[in-house]
């Protein structure tokens, strides 16, 4: 460990300086002595301490403490002294140790499908401090927008910082009395190559405590400014040796003096004192970069021993009975075995289980990759498994978690309600915006995607499926019919009550939008929707006429000698999709999702994950409108 030594507390008596900066003194020439700087002043006829020190804007106390010999007699062309900003230490401010003034507000650009609660959690902080910077809050969050989190030093043991131009790692940790490790501690998204101005990273002040031990040692310090006449015949030495001074010291209170005959020297005085002195045990390693990277491997539990093959994973099954757990796990095995092909290797294991206490160590202790079929809440057990030993955890099914808003180790595969809604809305907007828009059936308060489009549009109407049968479409027109429906019978009597309609107004432009269940519906109505011109928003599709796809199917009859079971979303290309995905991901670079995740196309499932946070955990926002046409389905993504 290196020491750094950076905090002086004064236990002796000695002169207390303070050093107010005005405008006039900062144009004054200074000196330097025991390593600290002082302003000087020489003298004019007529000058008084008074007077020097009103034009000056000198506190009058510490000149006279300063300059005694000025007290007793000021001379024209003597020089009088007086502390710049870092020539005295402050004594030490035991709370300013530990708990730094803070980086004040910070402002939060709000992303897609980010709502009032989830950018509350993402700093800890009660939704109601939102609301009330911003009130307009309360009706909603639009993409773009900025919010203004205000932070105080008794808010939390935490702060959030924006990186400012020519900040590095190394010091924002110094000036925060942190560590460049605990920085990349609670922040894993962050590293030596990505710390940029604008970034946001979540910081502890004062985390370097138990690393900082005192010792008191005595020390040299300017105590005040006597004077010297010189003497014919006087040099630098024998005037240090008379007046008990070092030379370089008596040089560097004078600069320019010529040793004349009668020339009023200032002579710098010091005594003793007792200090105590900080002393900070540092790794060396904070101080370099290729350091910092290697810290950054080890916080992030990087194996580079792994190689760029080699991936050690784990698939938690939650009822490995079930038909969804294993038509996954085949899936999975289907991926497997075309990756073989690669030269990834592959240690898979797959354990009947939720929770860490269900695996051996043995399997365990090697694992850096878990994938678990949970349907539902991840189990805490397992999430701080994930965050105590930096495993990545791949939450597959469930929408409703947000266990990667504070945990920077899960990645949520489907992307939650907000942001689905979000994706969806700003679809229709950009493509169907312009239309009439006519809400048919029976309101349901539950549909959050016909509340989000609503908004959207000017002209919008609510009228019943008895009514849309017999509704007058202007031939010109362009229309959006957006359904409640969301069983097969009610959608059936839309879909005809529409067909109706049209052999009234055949020239009118009439796109309908189902609800997301519809997707359930496409082996059955693929047709008619194709020939009513449907979208589906959905985060999900397997297009079995596409040839990928139909490669797959033959694939896995081949493997396993039966067809996939029919669900929706089909669990055997989940399986497919997550496997292809994230097994040759955590074999990149020694396992780290920083960079070792590419976009992935899957077959049912696309995955561009991205981290909420630098100190959060991974989102594939990736979701579809699927777009029916009398030619097929256009999987269109939107995130």
């Amino acid at each position: 460990m290196k020491q750094r030594f950076y905090i002086l507390l004064i236990f002796a008596a000695c002169v207390a300086f303070t050093a107010p900066e005005s405008a006039a003194q900062t144009e004054l020439p200074k000196v330097e002595i025991l390593g600290k700087k002082y302003y000087y002043y020489t003298s004019k006829k007529g000058d008084s301490l008074y007077g020097i020190c009103k034009k000056l804007g000198w506190k009058e106390s510490v000149v006279r403490e300063l300059n005694p010999a000025a007290v007793t007699s000021l001379k024209k062309d003597m020089k009088i002294y007086y502390p710049t900003g870092d020539a005295m230490p402050e004594p030490l401010d035991e709370t300013k140790v530990l708990k730094n003034d803070g980086p004040g507000s910070i402002v939060h650009q709000v992303k897609k499908g980010e709502t009032v609660y989830s950018i509350s959690r993402l700093y800890g902080i009660p939704v109601e401090q939102i609301y009330a910077s911003h009130p307009s809050a309360r009706t909603g969050l639009k993409a773009g927008e900025t919010i203004t989190i205000e932070q105080t030093p008794d808010d939390t043991a935490y702060y959030f910082y924006q990186v400012k131009n020519g900040d590095t790692l190394y010091a924002v940790a110094k000036e925060y009395r942190t560590t460049v490790e605990d920085i990349m501690y609670l922040n894993p998204g962050v590293s030596e190559q990505n710390f940029r101005s604008g970034t946001t990273i979540k910081i502890q002040p004062g985390s370097n405590a138990d690393r900082v031990k005192r010792e008191q040692v005595e020390e040299e310090q300017l105590s005040g400014f006597g004077t010297y006449k010189v003497k014919k015949g006087d040099t630098w030495e024998s005037v240090a040796e008379k007046t008990g001074t070092d030379v370089e010291e008596l040089k560097s209170a004078n600069p320019g003096s010529e040793l004349k005959k009668n020339e009023q020297m200032a002579v710098p005085a010091t005594q003793t004192v007792t200090v105590v002195k900080e002393i900070e045990e540092i790794d060396p390693r904070e101080e370099t970069s290729e350091g910092r990277e290697e810290l950054y491997n080890e916080i992030n539990k990087i194996d580079e021993t792994l190689g760029p093959d080699r991936v050690n994973a784990l698939i938690l099954l939650t009822e490995p009975t079930s038909a969804r757990d294993l038509d996954f796990t085949r899936g999975v095995l289907l991926a497997v075995d075309k990756l073989k092909t690669s030269g990834l290797q592959i240690n898979l294991n797959v354990i009947k289980g939720t929770v860490p206490a269900d695996v051996p160590d043995s399997i365990l202790n090697t694992v850096n990759l878990i994938i678990s079929t949970c349907d539902g809440e991840l189990p805490a057990a397992l999430t701080d498994f994930g965050l105590e030993n930096k495993t990545e955890i791949i939450n597959v099914f469930d929408v409703k978690s947000e266990a990667y808003v504070n945990n920077p180790f899960i990645v949520q595969l489907l992307p939650p309600s907000s942001y689905f809604n979000a994706a969806v809305s700003d679809y229709v907007k950009s493509e169907h915006g312009n239309r009439t828009l006519l809400l048919v059936g029976g309101i349901d308060q539950a549909d959050q995607i016909a509340s989000e489009i609503q908004d959207l549009f000017v002209h919008k109407k609510h009228i019943s499926v008895e009514d849309l049968a017999n509704y007058v479409f202007d031939p010109e027109g362009e229309y959006m019919v957006y359904s409640y429906a969301t069983h097969k019978d009610d959608v059936t009597s839309l879909l005809s009550a529409l067909e109706a309609a049209k052999e009234e107004s055949p020239g009118a432009d009439i796109v309908v939008m189902g609800r997301p269940n519809w997707v359930t519906m496409t082996e059955s109505l693929k047709t008619r929707f194709g020939e009513q011109g449907v979208i589906v928003p959905s985060r999900f599709y397997f297009d079995r006429d596409d040839v990928k796809a139909e490669g797959f199917l033959k694939d896995f009859q081949k493997m396993f000698d039966r067809e996939p079971t029919p669900s929706f979303p089909l669990y055997s290309v989940t399986g497919y999709d997550v496997a292809s995905c994230f097994l040759p991901a955590a074999a990149r670079n020694g396992g780290d999702f920083n960079v070792g995740i590419n976009d992935y196309r899957g077959l049912q499932n696309d995955i561009a994950i991205e981290r909420a946070s630098n100190w959060a955990g991974f989102l594939n926002p990736a979701s579809y409108v699927l777009k029916f046409t009398p030619a097929g389905v256009e999987k269109i993504m939107v995130r």
